[in-house]
């Protein structure tokens, strides 16, 4: 799972991608992320919550979907490639947690995502530092964000005709 994000690139999440890169903050991004997963995944769902310290991004699987270890692996090594993407190769989680035992490779999570990593965890839970969810973003642009999000909204709204208020805002 952790060798999946060096091959991401923002193509393959389609307009969430780009609206991704283009958000101000990785505050937003999350965000987008949390509003527009189904486009990806009707399986899993995000949460997130901020505390005094971070935002907690919460990964949580519907009922009948499989939880694999590997699915979760690459499911935050992506993010963790994709917040570097906009936030700069210096960007580390301040901590990850993962539900599944800890593998023979542990060590490439810890040098991975360069920061605790905890197994056997409660929750898979990536936490990121408010200072570094909230700080503006070079690449932000909103007028593309914007026209990336209006594609997800139409996309949505085409998927699942009963979603009236999806079906209202691509109108």
């Amino acid at each position: 799972g952790l060798k999946a994000a060096r091959f991401w690139h923002p193509s393959f999440y389609g307009a969430l991608g780009y609206a991704w890169l283009t958000s101000s903050t990785l505050r937003t991004a999350m965000t987008r992320y949390q509003r527009y997963l189904r486009i990806l995944t009707e399986g899993a769902e995000l949460t997130l919550e901020d505390d005094d310290e971070n935002l907690n991004v919460i990964l949580n699987y519907r009922e009948f979907s499989q939880q694999q270890p590997t699915r979760t692996d690459s499911f935050f090594s992506y993010t963790t490639e994709m917040c570097r993407a906009n936030a700069g190769d210096g960007f580390n989680p301040a901590s990850v947690s993962l539900k599944h035992p800890a593998p023979s490779c542990a060590a490439e999570f810890y040098a991975y995502f360069r920061c605790p990593v905890d197994f056997n965890a409660a929750e898979n839970r990536m936490q990121i530092r408010l200072e570094d969810v909230d700080r503006q973003l070079p690449g932000s642009n909103p007028n593309l964000a914007q026209l990336n999000d209006q594609v997800m909204i139409k996309y949505l709204a085409n998927l699942d005709k009963s979603d009236i208020i999806n079906r209202v805002k691509a109108a």
